[in-house]
């Protein structure tokens, strides 16, 4: 995490509950969620071979808990899980950029089978009460999660995610579609860390609509106008000459 987690807590007021990190790795932020006092964390990572190890570092933690999982916003998919010679930049998505900046490359690829977040909570007996704060590392697979926990993203508080200017990844979310997608449920962004190589990371907070600035307000309220322009101007272009505009727009909104 390049913005600490105890500079959340103490610089940004968080109170966190409970944590839901995505994309574990080897939970080598279990330290510091055990020094500010979190009482609950749910470690969900994809690579099965990463498993022991992380349990075998993070179960000297008391409420912590382990899951294999690979999260798809479709449930029961199978997915081609990317196996990287530097593990962390392993993904359900083919390298883009990354292969160059990391001088890493896919060693094998895992047929795995996908769920959705808030199936994962009604199959387990887990209380999402318990937690408030997401931690998102899932190279470029990040929105996709978040669209897959459903009404469980309602409960959450504070999203912290790894974000791309660039595709670091194949299709994988820009930063200004997570800044859209989150606004839309509620979340500005709040701290910005951005790396010389079009990634960084970048802490949401969730804010209630009287708490917004009147200058967040009105930017909320251009957004919405900007899309509705956008969406009328996608349905216009039918003619085969702008064809090739429509589908960039198709591909860069997701409009049906």
């Amino acid at each position: 995490m390049y913005i600490t987690f105890r500079d959340i807590v103490n610089h940004h007021k968080a109170k966190v509950e409970g944590v839901i990190h995505l994309g574990a790795h080897l939970g080598e932020e279990a330290k510091d969620y055990h020094r500010e006092g979190v009482q609950h964390v749910i470690w969900i990572e994809g690579n099965p071979s990463l498993i022991d190890n992380l349990k075998a570092r993070v179960e000297k933690y008391e409420g912590h808990k382990v899951f294999n999982l690979l999260i798809s916003d479709k449930d029961n998919t199978e997915l081609m899980f990317n196996v990287t010679a530097f593990s962390q930049s392993s993904s359900v998505l083919d390298l883009g950029i990354t292969k160059e900046i990391h001088q890493t490359s896919v060693v094998k690829r895992i047929p795995l089978v996908a769920y959705r977040l808030d199936t994962f909570f009604q199959m387990n007996p887990l209380d999402i009460s318990h937690y408030n704060f997401v931690n998102l590392d899932l190279q470029g697979y990040e929105l996709v999660a978040l669209k897959s926990m459903g009404q469980l993203l309602d409960r959450i508080d504070w999203v912290y995610t790894e974000i791309n200017v660039k595709s670091l990844y194949k299709n994988c979310a820009l930063l200004y579609q997570m800044d859209i997608f989150l606004l839309q449920k509620g979340f500005v962004r709040v701290e910005t860390f951005m790396t010389t190589h079009f990634w960084g990371d970048g802490l949401y907070k969730r804010v209630s609509l009287n708490a917004l600035s009147k200058k967040t307000k009105l930017a909320g309220i251009y957004l919405e106008e900007a899309i509705r322009q956008i969406r009328f101007f996608y349905n216009r272009l039918i003619t085969t000459k702008y064809k090739q505009t429509k589908r960039l727009i198709k591909r860069i909104f997701n409009f049906q």
